[in-house]
């Protein structure tokens, strides 16, 4: 099994030239077979005994070794079963190429009694084993059981190469990643590196894979066990041979695995149909995978910083397809991606109005059309879209700065930064801001109920100044907090609640003074003092006179 944590921190380096397309499941050994006869009879009859012996295996069927070799390049194979003497090419020169250019596929030779000498040069020149005409069922198993063997003990010994350790050692490795990460990352190689990785100046493509690991017991389509990830380390080893994986740091997902893959010699659009079958038929066994393709490259050293930029850009389209997987080609894509973004002033006028009001129905619409008109095709590029997106919702919730108590507003907007950060697909983007909008509204609402309960308060106040007017009897009138309501008094009246009740009984007081003839104890009574002694101390600390005093010079006549 493939260790990925070990995976991620180091280069993995393999060399596989097996099949290039799969049609079976991960058990199935032979999945492609393609028999090779210009006797259409003997083509058809040999086609049949396949089938069925192993009928879950695609047969193709050619007229000639030029139609092998260009059905082998195009889609691969496990088995070739090649004649002798046929036209266009014949087998023995179908025998040298695909010896020479896909080692790891089977030859068996079909061969008459006349032509056994034949048979005996090609087995030694890699090929497995040979047919004898006229076709026997039982011949054709056995031959079928024995390549089957073989490529089963091929396909365990290539697995196991996908352990770096077992290839070369920790030194190596570490250098060779620092070289690769520099013609990725820079472009800029040495002569070392030149050296080092020669066998990527050449023309070739560069992939951008993205895939999700499940961690703990939260389930999702997504994600998939360690089992199917070996499942995909494998197929990718086995499909594309020559492929150099550079395994890359996750970033704050931890369920998310990156890795770039160099693939020397592969032309970007085979790359693409490759994948896109790949995927197709991994999606049967819940595996699903994202992948970003770069442009075919002159020279995989010199392009490779270019090119691995391209594929990482198209990647990020991951955003629109977060649960069924997606491959993406630049040569698709990269103008998209200069595409301008849409204006969504209108919509955010519309939100923000909604969300002042406490109209949810207004608000919940123009963000889904928001969505639906995000949401078409074509797809503007992914962090234009986030980044409009959230910088509108932050807009919103940065309003509420000064409307309610810092501690909330800090935490709100903490909490909308973390989610924005994490946010992986379009779906969930504007989940989020649904989320944070309607928390949004709720504190709208709280800061209009909070703001009649104030004034319910003052109006209370001014009508019993004569009474014991506590902070905390007014408080739990209104559910409020004593100190939250004394903030909110000091934001509506510019003094502290107590300064407000002091002025207020002052107001009063004077009043009394100047157009009652009531006592000065009644007077200190009526504006909410118990004891006339210290009403008499703090009137003159605010007015520098006594209460006599004040009536003498202000009472009207």
């Amino acid at each position: 099994m493939v260790n990925l944590g070990k995976y991620r921190k180091r280069i993995v380096y393999v060399v596989s030239q097996v099949s290039l397309r799969f049609t079976g499941g991960i058990d199935m050994i032979l999945r492609r077979i393609i028999v090779a006869d210009d006797e259409i009879l003997q083509r058809n009859v040999l086609t049949k005994i396949l089938k069925k012996i192993t009928p879950e295996t695609e047969i193709t069927a050619c007229a000639n070794g030029k139609e092998v070799y260009e059905e082998l390049q195009n889609n691969g194979a496990d088995l070739v079963i090649t004649d002798i003497c046929m036209p266009v090419m014949d087998g023995m020169e179908l025998i040298r190429q695909i010896s020479a250019n896909y080692p790891c596929v089977k030859i068996v030779l079909i061969s008459a009694y006349q032509e056994f000498e034949y048979a005996r040069e090609a087995i030694q020149r890699s090929v497995s084993d040979y047919l004898i005409k006229p076709f026997r069922i039982s011949d054709a198993q056995k031959l079928i059981d024995k390549v089957s063997e073989e490529l089963e003990r091929e396909r365990k010994t290539s697995r196991q190469l996908i352990h770096y350790e077992s290839m070369v050692e920790e030194g190596k490795k570490q250098d060779r990643l620092k070289l690769l990460w520099s013609v990725l990352n820079s472009g800029n190689e040495s002569q070392t590196a030149e050296e080092e990785l020669k066998g990527f100046a050449c023309p070739g493509t560069i992939v951008a894979l993205r895939w999700k690991v499940r961690r703990g017991f939260r389930q999702s389509r997504a994600q998939m066990s360690e089992q199917q990830q070996d499942q995909l380390i494998a197929e990718m080893i086995n499909g594309f041979h020559g492929a150099c994986f550079v395994p890359r740091e996750h970033g704050l997902d931890k369920t998310e695995q990156k890795a770039a893959v160099m693939l020397a010699g592969w032309e970007a659009a085979v790359v693409a149909s490759q994948l896109e079958k790949l995927l197709l038929r991994l999606r049967l066994h819940d595996i699903i995978f994202w992948a970003g393709i770069s442009n075919s490259l002159p020279n995989m050293i010199e392009h490779g910083a270019e090119g691995f930029r391209q594929a990482e850009e198209v990647l990020s389209f991951y955003f629109f397809t977060p649960e069924t997987g997606g491959i993406f080609q630049y040569a698709k894509f990269g103008a998209v991606m200069e595409m301008p973004m849409i204006s969504v002033s209108a919509y955010e006028t519309d939100i923000r109005q909604a969300v002042r009001a406490g109209d949810g129905e207004r608000r919940k619409g123009a963000l889904s059309e928001l969505e639906k008109v995000l949401g078409q095709a074509p797809y503007r590029y992914p962090n234009k879209i986030k980044h409009r997106v959230s910088s509108m919702i932050m807009s919103v919730l940065k309003e509420l700065d000064g409307m309610i108590p810092q501690a909330d507003y800090d935490v709100l907007l903490n909490e909308a930064y973390q989610l924005f950060g994490q946010c992986d697909s379009f779906v969930s983007l504007f989940g989020i801001s649904e989320d944070l909008l309607d928390r949004a509204a709720g504190y709208y609402m709280q800061t209009a109920m909070s703001y009649d309960a104030v004034e319910s308060c003052i109006s209370y106040i001014k009508n019993h100044l004569e009474e014991d007017l506590s902070l905390q009897f007014l408080a739990d009138q209104v559910h409020f907090h004593p100190n939250y309501l004394s903030t909110q008094i000091k934001n509506r009246m510019g003094m502290s609640y107590s300064s407000y009740i002091l002025s207020l009984r002052m107001e009063l007081a004077c009043k009394l003074l100047t157009e009652t003839d009531l006592k000065i104890a009644d007077i200190a009574g009526k504006s909410g003092f118990r004891d006339s002694s210290y009403f008499n101390r703090v009137f003159r600390k605010q007015f520098t006179i006594s209460p006599e005093q004040y009536r003498k010079v202000h009472k009207k006549c």
